[in-house]
C-alpha cells in the first residue's frame, strides 16, 4: 500500500473521486493533510521518472562506450553520462527517501 493511500484511508477521503460516487463528489482540498497526499504523489511520480530516465541514459551511455571503438574521447564522455546518470538517481532516490520520513514523522 502506497503511503499517499495510507494517508488518503486514514483521514477516511478519496484521493480521487469514486466510480460510484463520480464527479457530483469531487474531493475537497480544505486542509494541509491533503496537500501533503498531493506533494507526496507528486515527489513519488518525479521519482519514478528518475529512474525510468536514468536507466534509459545508463543504457544510451553503454551504447556510446561500446561503440566508441577504443576512441579515448568517446570512452571517456560515455562514463561520464554513466557516472552523472547513477549520482541523479542516488540524489532523486535520497530525496524521496528523506521525504517519505518527513512525512512518516509529521503523521
Amino acid at each position: 500500500m502506497s503511503l499517499i493511500i495510507k494517508l488518503a484511508e486514514d483521514q477516511g477521503r478519496d484521493v480521487l473521486p469514486s466510480l460510484y460516487n463520480g464527479l457530483s463528489n469531487p474531493p475537497k482540498f480544505d486542509n494541509i493533510n491533503v496537500f501533503g497526499i498531493l506533494l507526496a504523489n507528486a515527489i513519488q511520480l518525479l521519482t519514478t521518472l528518475c529512474g525510468v530516465i536514468a536507466v534509459i541514459i545508463v543504457t544510451w551511455a553503454g551504447i556510446q562506450y561500446i561503440t566508441s571503438q577504443g576512441n579515448p574521447q568517446k570512452v571517456s564522455e560515455a562514463k561520464n553520462t554513466i557516472t552523472y546518470a547513477v549520482l541523479g538517481l542516488i540524489l532523486a532516490t535520497s530525496a524521496y527517501i528523506i521525504v517519505e520520513f518527513l512525512v512518516r514523522q509529521f503523521d
